[in-house]
């Protein structure tokens, strides 16, 4: 069908599609209907095919399968991650790898892992969701490295739809040191956190490395 009525519909179903973060599944149809009248009408679905593509990487609106029970969070004093012993640094100031805030990253004693069902509705409040498992000592010691040693990239495709979150805490757990969301289909992690300087709030990753995909497994297993 065309005429100002294809003309002045198709850009306010582009609004709401991207307003509503469904563009790349939503399919549309102009017809007219074989009465009389010949109405035109808009016939209009889902890509199946897209939303299970979009499952797998584990968007926010995505099935969670089968996961494993989440774990008590353990309040006794443990030490930060460089007592802890970490590792030396090997992907920090490297643009080709994923940067942590290296201030934060020192004072780090325990990381909780967000199942994220939305995101936020003011800028730098935390990622709503569901919290999981709670990692410490060489636990979230090797978190973090994983993290660190994600390879860079650029962005995939437009979208950001975190599934995943982790959250940093210093040894007295009252404050969040930083916050890290994770896109895996559009190869995005946004930070926030007093900690986070400008220059890493938004960072870029190879979502089909083994490295990402040894973390989504992670984040699987940590679910609540």
């Amino acid at each position: 069908m065309t005429g100002p009525a294809r003309a002045n519909s198709d850009p306010r179903i582009g609004v709401i599609a991207a307003k509503r973060r469904v563009t790349l599944c939503l399919r549309l149809r102009w017809a007219v209907t074989g009465d009389e009248h010949g109405t035109p009408v808009l016939a209009c679905h889902f890509d199946t095919g897209v939303l299970n593509a979009e499952a797998t990487v584990d968007g926010w609106y995505a099935r969670t399968a089968d996961v494993r029970p989440r774990r008590p969070l353990n309040r006794a004093r443990s030490p930060s991650l460089m007592e802890a012993g970490a590792p030396p640094d090997t992907g920090r100031g490297q643009t080709t790898h994923m940067k942590l805030p290296a201030e934060a990253l020192a004072a780090t004693a325990l990381l909780e892992v967000v199942r994220i069902s939305d995101l936020p509705t003011k800028r730098g409040t935390p990622y709503p969701g569901s919290a999981g498992a709670h990692w410490i000592g060489s636990e979230a010691v090797s978190a973090l490295a994983l993290i660190e040693s994600l390879p860079g990239s650029e962005q995939h495709r437009c979208g950001f739809l975190p599934g995943w979150s982790v959250r940093a805490y210093a040894d007295t757990l009252d404050l969040v040191l930083f916050e890290a969301a994770f896109c895996f289909s559009c190869y995005e992690v946004r930070m926030q956190g007093t900690a986070v300087p400008p220059a890493l709030a938004t960072q870029f990753f190879d979502a089909g490395a083994p490295q990402a995909h040894a973390l989504l497994e992670r984040f699987r297993e940590a679910a609540p």
